[in-house]
């Protein structure tokens, strides 16, 4: 599975302040997928959509 999303997306992620049944968030989700190879962090996609970590 990928999850990608942007730190500000509002659509993808609503605020904690609403009630639990139109709450979402991308990052409860993911903590929420069991297994250990989990890849965190900040990519950008190449045109040919290689994607390459931001150091």
């Amino acid at each position: 599975m990928l999850i990608v999303y942007g730190a500000l997306d509002k659509q993808a992620n609503s605020p904690a302040t609403l009630p639990a049944v139109a709450h979402f968030s991308v990052p409860d989700l993911y903590k929420a997928i069991a297994g250990s190879q989990k890849r965190a962090g900040s990519y950008v996609r190449d045109p040919d959509g290689e994607l390459t970590p931001l150091v």
